[in-house]
């Protein structure tokens, strides 16, 4: 029987290692090794005497696999195939200098391994066998005698002696064939090769004839019985061409190896493209993507986390769930209940660097292992910390809202008496204000007022020329066009006031829900003008429980009225805050309130004092003499007035009040404005 081929493992990797030497003594091989780096195979080569050697191209150390290779067979002819994880164009070259028989990619296939070993050595087997034939072949030859003789031109012996030691290998018939060639020699004086065949009993003998010059009269001949030569390589052309048919078969099956190698290599080559570009889509993914394994260890997170969370990679990464200061899941309860249930979707949250919550809506999906158990979980995401702040603040609002509702319930017990202590004591105070704020609208600001002054400075500056034409400075024409423009706008304003006030007012029959999307609309218009203090408009979610409520309404002038008390909340609003719309029904009536965080007016105070609640209505009535130009709306006090006139001819009415958010976020107690628009609901 025998022996097993010895086949010698170098490999740094023990798992890859431990792996190959199962592969290789299933199969029936005698490994040597594994030996870890190229240091040591160089050092045990020789005493080992391995068949075949198994070099992985990635060694640690100062020799990498290919150069152990060289080193190896600058001493020692031992066949090599290499073991490699890389299909770099590069590596492949400088391996092929070292005329390997053949690769194996890792990870290592049992089937393909086996069979790329067995190639290996058969094709070592079949070189040694043509070695071994040609050493026979030429011991052959060079022990078959040669018998010598002369002739002359003619390729007749030159004396009998000759002849009769050679009659049985050259007769005449021999001589008549090869007299062309002896003469071509003797005529060229170089020497020719003839060849020849005798028949005998046993078969037929072959013969070569070397013919040599010697005189111009005669030639050496020099005549060697090659017929073992002949049936030799006869033999060895037989041998040859089935060791064709079967290298053939080998390279066949080599070459169906390499296809399917290469297949395999090109699908791991789109494989990593296309996880490339899977990971490059994940890393720019606008969502939040964090990968767990199932002990509960973070592997990954996008750069929408760290963006969001202000987190580097290397402080996320690694971390355990279960620790309290990983900052994915900060609290290990939520983390249970999300990996408790096939798939989990919820709202999560989360401590930023700077010390902010952030808010995510998340789903969380398991993904299933080879061994069917659960391997990893994926988070992804969406940063839904603005909507979550916004619905706060509509819900802070609501909560403020019903606090001054009980609050003024509480105040119209005594209202009787507290209502006479107020007129007593601010109608004349009242009136004062009001003609104060009619004379400053008419007197300040572009308008009225500058009309008077442009056209003072033009009279005073004109120059009259002697046909009676005056010249007038070009910039004061331009500038009194400019507040003619602005005059008319306020007397456009004032006859709208009075068209509200003086004809019929059609209204139309609408939803709540109908209602709810024209103030949304409306706040889609005015949208644009938030950015001059930097508010942010928030509306409530439409409660369908109010779907079935209806109102009459005339959306063009409500959709003015609204707008007014929008564009007012953000002028006189705190820079940053935000102006929070409700839209709400009681039992009898729609309401829809605009609340806003005012600044300190000129007194000092914040919001509307008590007593002028109901005159901020009143035509030209202004709370502070500032100019808002930037809004485009006329500084003349009739915006409200507009509402409120607007308002009555939906039968309904406007309100505006402080109130007092006692909220537990706030150091103290904060002043709110609250303008509301209300209309009666419809019966049936």
């Amino acid at each position: 029987m025998d022996e097993p081929k010895k086949i010698m493992i170098v490999e740094d990797e023990k798992a890859s290692a431990l792996l190959l030497s199962r592969i290789l003594q299933n199969a029936g091989y005698n490994v040597l090794g594994p030996v870890d780096s190229g240091e040591k195979a160089i050092e045990s080569v020789a005493g080992l005497n391995p068949d075949l050697i198994l070099m992985d191209i990635t060694l640690k150390g100062e020799l990498d696999g290919i150069t152990t290779a060289q080193r190896i067979q600058e001493i020692y002819p031992y066949p090599v195939i290499y073991a490699t994880v890389s299909t770099d164009d590069r590596i492949i070259k400088r391996a092929k200098s070292t005329v390997p028989y053949g690769y194996i990619l890792k990870p290592y296939d049992s089937n393909i391994t086996c069979a790329t070993v067995e190639m290996a050595l058969n094709k070592i087997e079949n070189e040694k066998r043509l070695r071994i034939s040609e050493e026979r072949n030429r011991a052959v030859l060079s022990a078959l005698p040669d018998t010598v003789f002369y002739t002359d031109p003619d390729g007749f012996f030159s004396s009998d002696m000759e002849k009769n030691a050679s009659r049985y290998l050259w007769n005449e018939k021999v001589a008549e064939r090869a007299r062309p060639v002896i003469r071509a020699a003797l005529d060229k004086k170089k020497t020719a090769i003839f060849n020849y065949a005798l028949s005998r009993r046993g078969g037929t003998a072959y013969y070569e004839a070397r013919i040599i010059p010697n005189l111009e009269d005669q030639v050496l001949v020099i005549v060697r019985d090659v017929t073992s030569k002949r049936d030799e390589e006869k033999r060895e052309a037989d041998y040859r061409k089935e060791l064709e048919t079967r290298v053939s078969k080998r390279t066949s099956d080599i070459t169906a190896v390499n296809q399917k190698l290469e297949r395999e290599v090109l699908l791991r080559q789109k494989m990593e493209e296309n996880l490339r570009i899977f990971g490059h889509a994940i890393e720019q993914n606008p969502n939040v993507v964090v990968i767990i394994n199932r002990q509960g260890d973070i592997e990954y997170v996008n750069s929408a986390f760290t963006n969001l969370s202000g987190y580097g990679k290397s402080e996320v990464v690694g971390k355990n769930v279960s620790s309290p200061d990983n900052h994915v899941i900060p609290e290990p309860e939520i983390w249970e209940g999300m990996v408790g249930v096939k798939k989990w979707r919820g709202e999560s949250y989360g401590l930023g660097k700077d010390g902010n919550l952030f808010y995510l809506d998340t789903v969380v999906s398991s993904i299933i292992g080879e061994d069917g158990e659960i391997s990893h979980y994926i988070i992804i995401a969406e940063d839904c910390t603005q909507a979550k702040r916004d619905r706060m603040a509509v819900d802070q609002a609501k909560m403020t809202l019903e606090q001054a509702d009980k609050e003024l319930m509480s105040r119209e017990l005594d209202w009787k008496e507290w209502q006479d202590k107020i007129i007593e004591r601010n109608v004349s105070r009242t009136d004062k204000s009001l003609f104060k704020n009619i004379h400053t609208s008419f007197t300040q600001g572009a308008g009225f007022g500058t009309i008077v002054s442009l056209i003072d400075m033009m009279t005073s500056t004109a120059r009259q020329e002697a046909n009676g034409m005056f010249l007038v400075d070009g910039k004061i024409i331009n500038m009194i066009q400019k507040n003619i423009k602005l005059i008319r706008e306020a007397i456009e304003t004032f006859s709208g006031i009075d068209w509200i006030i003086s004809n019929e007012f059609e209204l139309q029959r609408v939803s709540l829900y109908d209602l709810y999307e024209t103030v949304r609309a409306v706040i889609g218009t005015a949208d644009s003008l938030r950015e001059i203090n930097n508010n942010r408009i928030i509306i409530n979610d439409f409660n369908y429980g109010f779907k079935d409520l209806a109102v009459n309404l005339n959306r063009q002038y409500f959709s003015k009225a609204l707008y007014e008390v929008l564009i007012n909340a953000m002028k006189f609003s705190l820079k940053n805050s935000p102006v929070t719309v409700l839209v709400n029904a009681t039992a009898r009536d729609a309401i829809v309130s605009v609340i806003n965080e005012p600044e300190k007016g000129e007194r000092g105070m914040a919001g509307i004092p008590v007593e002028f609640e109901r005159v901020v209505f009143e035509p030209f009535y202004r709370l502070t003499r500032n100019v808002h130009e930037q809004y485009g709306t006329l500084e003349l006090g009739l915006g409200l007035t507009m509402v409120e006139k607007i308002m009555s001819r939906h039968g309904g009415e406007v309100s505006a009040r402080n109130i007092l958010d006692h909220s537990a976020y706030q150091r103290e107690t904060q002043v709110k404005v609250d303008v509301s628009l209300s209309m009666p609901l419809l019966n049936g």
